[in-house]
């Protein structure tokens, strides 16, 4: 029984990593082509959306995690008890940086960020300052 459990986690384990080939690009370069199905169906809903935000299909490995362990892929997930008025969305956008959300035209109100599009374009903007490090390491 033992070997069976053993045998199975190493499956989903070896099953859960991204599927990364190498294919060559314009001018022969190689480039990356990611592919990766996250197994929660509430979170893979948001694959295509996350896309067509500017997330890329490599960076999906790493943010359905974080949008996994940060709202199981509820929109609607809201921390109160996190500071400057709380957290919200899919990945859990803290009311820190809703100000130059604001500023920057992604949002108009904190409550915009409990529209899927909108807070998984804002976790964008924020991946683009600060990289992963506003949710910390995922996986």
């Amino acid at each position: 029984m033992k070997k069976l459990i053993a045998a199975l986690f190493v499956g989903l384990t070896l099953s859960a990593a991204p599927v990364v080939t190498e294919v060559s690009g314009s001018g022969g370069q190689v480039e990356a082509a990611c592919s990766y199905h996250h197994w929660s169906s509430n979170v893979e809903r948001w694959h295509s959306t996350a896309l067509a935000q500017g997330w890329s299909e490599c960076q999906w490995y790493h943010l359905s995690c974080i949008i996994y362990r940060e709202s199981r892929g509820n929109p609607m997930a809201y921390n109160r008890y996190d500071a400057a008025g709380g957290s919200r969305g899919l990945t859990q956008i803290n009311g820190v940086h809703t100000g130059w959300l604001g500023r920057a035209g992604i949002i108009r109100w904190p409550y915009d960020l409990f529209t899927a599009w909108r807070n998984l374009r804002a976790a964008q903007a924020l991946y683009s300052r600060a990289g992963w490090s506003p949710w910390g390491s995922c996986g």
